[in-house]
């Protein structure tokens, strides 16, 4: 599992999201739907254009806002003389917004300035321009709005430059759960950003044209008022950099999902309470199918449906101690073998430490088969060559909402088939069994009664993809957004109308609508974290590996 053919079919965008690249500028958009929901504190729009041509000005791509009261930030990087505070820019406008600046950091050449703007009312098709102070160069603008942010009160900013080092500013946060962005250039050369620990690269321009860099990154949200933030990037480290950083403000201490920030162990904490199921109140009804045989160490088989109340969390899991809570089941049997899989699924590849779960893939010949529901041998145990891991949600399933989950995939190159996938629940019983369809309470595959969603699946060249099952097919769809080796937070959207798919707040331009004439799920479904190997996947490479995951968040509108 997840288990699908290779066919592609069509897919359709979430929201705007387009790449357009000219002679002079290349241009990124990408836009939040809030699904008929109101949207916590987070990321709105954010577009970006890349200025390779000379001029006086630098514009940005037009684009729309969802919302009133929305903070517009505008993250403006320029090329400029050779000499020290030598460049600046003169005024940022755009929208009928009144801009202020908020950081300025020019101290080596070029600059690197925040510019800051409440839109009161819905942006439709606007653009942003800033304006040099000096002469016609190149670089870039990022403009990002937030919705949910405190629109009276501004936080904190912060900027630094040198002459050599590794760009690095301190900053001390003034509100819980606010986000911390910055922008930098390098003057030096073209070369891509390594970014520090607990951050993500949200956009870079490698000018190899004039020698520079422009990029924006940044942290995951800070749970903590006063907590001393370092936005820092650890390579190149021998160049001279500008660089500004702003902290942008909730308007109250609800995170929303998605969000920009890229997300490790340290920073998971900023979700709800560890290893926590929706309270009591929010359990609306529970169905129990035929008790299985306790002889293989399986739970207990009752399935929980839960409709959670308006905004309310369904599940959250930070992975604290030293072992997964009771919600969860460690699979214990071989992959799936109509797909061809050659891994054992063993609990000795699952492991917790350190507010991190990892699966572990190894090249280790394992022997292992399946079971019938009553213990009995489905399967009979074979010697398999690789080993790796499998958690399901123990008796939890929900229907609708947005699942959140901040991970680190393993490397495409290790050639592994990792997921985060929903199944539906009447095959919640028999997964810990067998991973074969169409037997005791699973239907069968692209029948009736069967329902899967692959929320994030990467195999071979589809790194990585959402794939949805359909009455006579199993279309799939490859991310827009990278994802690579480093944490991210990986966000879909489900709902009675539509699927949609977030990494790291911005849309990965994959999504499902029933207007498409695709059919949504509309049963109760559960969660499978894993990593595969073999069959479609293709043969590992560079093991071991490791998929590891810092939080789990599932939420209701």
């Amino acid at each position: 599992m997840p288990r699908h053919g290779l066919g592609k079919g069509p897919w359709l965008a979430a929201g705007a999201v387009a790449v357009l690249v000219g002679a002079s500028v290349s241009v990124a958009v990408a836009s939040f739907s809030s699904v008929g929901a109101a949207i916590p504190f987070g990321v709105d729009v954010k577009v970006a254009a890349h200025q390779s041509r000379s001029a006086s000005t630098i514009v940005s791509p037009t684009f729309s806002t969802t919302q009133a009261n929305e903070v517009v930030v505008a993250f403006v990087g320029s090329d400029g003389p050779d000499s020290a505070a030598s460049q600046s820019l003169s005024a940022v406008t755009g929208g009928g917004l009144s801009w202020k600046l908020r950081q300025r950091s020019n101290g080596q050449a070029g600059t690197a300035e925040i510019w800051q703007a409440v839109a009161s009312s819905i942006l439709t098709n606007v653009a942003v321009t800033a304006t040099r102070a000096v002469g016609r160069y190149q670089g870039v603008i990022d403009v990002v709005s937030f919705v949910g942010a405190d629109t009276a009160t501004y936080g904190a900013t912060a900027g630094a430059s040198a002459i050599s080092g590794a760009p690095r500013v301190l900053m001390t946060t003034t509100r819980s759960n606010s986000q911390v962005w910055a922008i930098g250039n390098d003057w030096d050369q073209a070369a891509a950003r390594t970014v520090g620990s607990g951050q993500t690269l949200s956009d870079q321009y490698l000018d190899t044209g004039t020698g520079d860099t422009f990029w924006t990154q940044a942290a995951a949200a800070i749970p903590n008022s006063g907590t001393q933030v370092i936005v820092n990037d650890i390579a190149p480290s021998d160049d001279r950099w500008n660089l500004s950083a702003i902290e942008v403000l909730p308007a109250n201490s609800v995170i929303g999902t998605p969000s920009p920030s890229n997300s490790t162990p340290a920073s998971s904490s900023s979700v709800a309470s560890s290893s926590s199921v929706a309270s009591s109140s929010s359990v609306a009804s529970s169905s129990s199918v035929a008790s299985s045989s306790s002889a293989v160490g399986t739970p207990s088989s009752s399935t929980a449906t839960t409709t959670a109340p308006a905004g309310s969390v369904v599940f959250s899991d930070k992975f604290s101690g030293t072992g997964l809570s009771p919600a969860w089941t460690v699979i214990s049997r071989h992959g799936e073998y109509a797909q061809g899989e050659t891994e054992c699924n063993t609990p000795g590849q699952v492991g917790v430490a350190n507010n991190v779960l990892t699966i572990s893939t190894v090249a280790q010949p394992t022997t292992c088969g399946d079971f019938n529901v009553d213990g009995s041998v489905r399967h009979a145990p074979t010697s398999w060559p690789y080993a790796t891991g499998d958690v399901q949600w123990s008796n939890l399933s929900f229907t609708y909402g947005t699942v959140s989950v901040v991970a680190k995939f393993p490397p495409q190159n290790t050639v592994t088939w990792p997921a985060i996938w929903l199944l539906s629940s009447n095959c919640q019983n028999t997964n810990p069994f067998t991973a074969d369809t169409g037997y005791d309470t699973c239907p069968v595959i692209n029948k009736p009664g069967y329902a899967e969603i692959d929320m994030t699946e990467c195999y071979t060249n589809h790194w990585c993809q959402l794939a949805l099952d359909q009455p006579t097919s199993f279309p799939s769809c490859n991310y827009n957004t990278p994802t690579d080796a480093n944490w991210h937070t990986y966000t879909m959207v489900w709902t009675a109308t539509s699927i949609t798919t977030y990494v790291d707040g911005i849309s990965t331009g994959c999504s499902y609508t029933s207007a498409g004439g695709y059919t949504i799920p509309s049963t109760p479904m559960f969660l499978i974290i894993q990593t595969q190997t073999g069959g479609v996947g293709g043969t590992p490479a560079n093991l071991p590996t490791t998929l590891q995951v810092a939080s789990v968040l599932v939420t209701q509108p």
